[in-house]
């Protein structure tokens, strides 16, 4: 099993380790906060209610967006803190003066523009622009990265956009409470949810220069009118309408993902999902009839119903796009939902409903499709799970299944900082969780949006050994072959493939696995002579393995 232990002690990595089990690392570079922690974690600047996180492409740095104190309180109204990352370790160190953050002058941060309440952060594929919405500021900001991770943002105009009264942004629509972003895996479209202005905006991405433009008319938004007994006394009832294309199921609009093929993209609103499909240029359009949405309540016969997305808070596809998971708080389930890739259309729904899982908040997949981590401040935990080919999902057994704070008294590993985990985020190569957690100022704030904290976990990967190919049998011209091999494996898959030859020439195989055996079947040409050669390759997880046979033809 591989297990990579970064220098110092590791918490929760006691008895047999499970493929995906998260261990919290110590010492230097293992955490940052905002906390007094008698030097277990670095001290921390602009980590004020951290709500979002990313890792970079390039895997050298590590993003924190904090909506800031609260608005009773004076200081930070919202910030991005960088940390740069040790890609061999996953150890990160926040850079002092202005190449540490963005946004809070008073912490010695670099200056920014319309990010007021930041609540998301997400880079480029290319990992030359970091992109962040301020949920209170109603706007998305543009700024460019160094290499060494170091933010700057575009100069005027082109470094945010928003409403009307945002001074020196370029105006944009459907912006209003923006609270999530998601770029396409091709860099050329990007997308906001927003929860007061109920819709999703679309723009378009210059690769180069990372300037947004919001495409235009209609197809700058989608939107959803909410009708009067449904806006709270807190709302602002005289919010302008703004001229988005009508849509459904985006009342409250707060995550957005796009799917890993760029054919769609999905919203989730309060108790409801939204589908649309993409098209040229970003534009967005919303999936006819009752595949357009889905909601707990069946929005009157406007949305198919799924009762499971009551108290959704978060939205993630897996790598494969075939599979879409909603983290619901209370009762405290995960709902999966079956996504066709050629339609964009979900179903299938099944939801994994524990008090395990209750307070679940927010959910991050491993590259790899094999795992599955979220974080429930309600629980001061990160949970485990691992995760099936068909999309299912099942919490590692007994304290490899959760990672929780010191001050918790139950069967989980147990770390420090955890209190209230809030976000989390993978670095690219599958080997390390970010977990982000908050910690209310003083007894009269029980908003969670404080004093932050930022830690650093080890996630065990799969292994795989492949011993003795063998013939089932005498392998003879114009009969079928059947080459098997011994495999010790962690992972819960394992992917076999075949290239085979015969006198020569290419023969056709196929590989499977069952039970701690691989099999490479095929035919054995009519006239074949010599020998049948091949190399059994195998993947499991992040792992590979390969073993090459010969056997004469008879």
């Amino acid at each position: 099993m591989a297990v990579l232990v970064a220098g110092g002690a590791v918490a929760g990595l006691g008895g047999a380790v499970q493929p995906g089990q998260l261990a919290q690392l110590t010492g230097p570079g293992a955490c940052v906060s905002q906390l007094v922690t008698e030097g277990i974690c670095a001290e921390a600047r602009a980590l004020n209610g951290p709500d979002g996180l990313a890792v970079s492409p390039d895997g050298h740095s590590v993003y924190a967006a904090s909506s800031g104190v609260a608005p009773n309180v004076s200081g930070n109204p919202g910030s991005i803190a960088v940390f740069a990352r040790n890609r061999a370790t996953g150890r990160i160190t926040q850079p002092s003066g202005a190449a540490g953050c963005v946004g809070d002058l008073d912490d010695g941060c670099g200056e920014a523009r319309a990010i007021e309440g930041t609540s998301a952060v997400a880079v480029s594929p290319n990992g030359r622009h970091v992109y962040a919405t301020g949920f209170t500021s109603g706007s998305v900001a543009v700024f460019g990265r160094t290499p060494s991770g170091v933010l700057t943002q575009l100069a005027d105009a082109g470094g945010c956009i928003g409403g009307d009264a945002l001074e020196g942004c370029a105006v944009g629509a459907g912006l209003r409470g923006a609270a999530d972003i998601a770029i396409t895996r091709d860099g050329t479209s990007l997308y906001v949810a927003s929860a007061r202005s109920n819709a999703v905006a679309a723009f378009s991405r210059h690769s180069s220069s990372g300037q947004l433009q919001q495409l235009a008319g209609e197809a700058a938004c989608t939107s959803e009118q909410e009708a009067d007994e449904d806006v709270g006394e807190a709302e602002d009832l005289g919010a302008p309408i703004e001229s988005c294309r009508q849509g459904r199921g985006l009342i409250g609009a707060s995550a957005v993902a796009a799917s890993p093929d760029g054919k769609n993209v999905y919203v989730l609103a309060r108790d409801a999902i939204a589908a649309f499909r993409r098209g040229p240029g970003g534009a967005l359009t919303q999936l006819p009839g009752l595949r357009g949405c889905l909601a707990a309540d069946g929005r009157g016969g406007a949305c198919t119903t799924v009762p499971e997305l009551a108290n959704g808070l978060d939205l993630a596809i897996s790598p494969d796009g075939l599979a879409l998971y909603v983290p619901s708080y209370y009762p405290g389930a995960i709902v999966l939902l079956r996504r066709d890739p050629a339609t964009g259309s979900l179903g299938r729904v099944t939801a994994l409903a524990s008090p395990t899982a209750e307070g679940v908040a927010g959910i991050t997949i491993s590259p790899d499709g094999e795992g599955l981590y979220a974080v429930s401040p309600f629980q001061n935990a990160v949970l485990a799970f691992r995760r099936a080919t068909d999309g299912r999902i099942v919490r590692l057994p007994g304290a490899a299944g959760c990672v929780s704070d010191v001050e918790n008294s139950d069967s989980c590993a147990h770390g420090q900082v955890l209190s209230r985990a809030s976000a989390s985020a993978i670095s690219p190569d599958g080997l390390h969780l970010y977990v982000s957690a908050v910690e209310p100022i003083g007894f009269s704030c029980a908003c969670g949006r404080e004093l932050g904290s930022l830690s650093v976990f080890t996630r065990s990967t799969a292994s795989v050994s492949v011993a003795g190919p063998m013939a089932a049998a005498v392998v003879r011209a114009g009969r079928a072959f059947g080459i098997t091999a011994r495999v010790r494996t962690t992972a819960a898959t394992v992917k076999v493939s075949c290239a085979v030859a015969a006198g020569g020439r290419a023969v056709r195989a196929t590989g499977t696995y069952a039970s701690g055996t691989a099999v490479c079947a095929g035919l054995v040409p009519k006239g074949a002579a010599r020998k049948l050669t091949g190399t059994m390759s195998l993947t499991a997880g992040g792992a590979t393995g390969r073993a090459s046979f010969s056997f004469p033809i008879r």
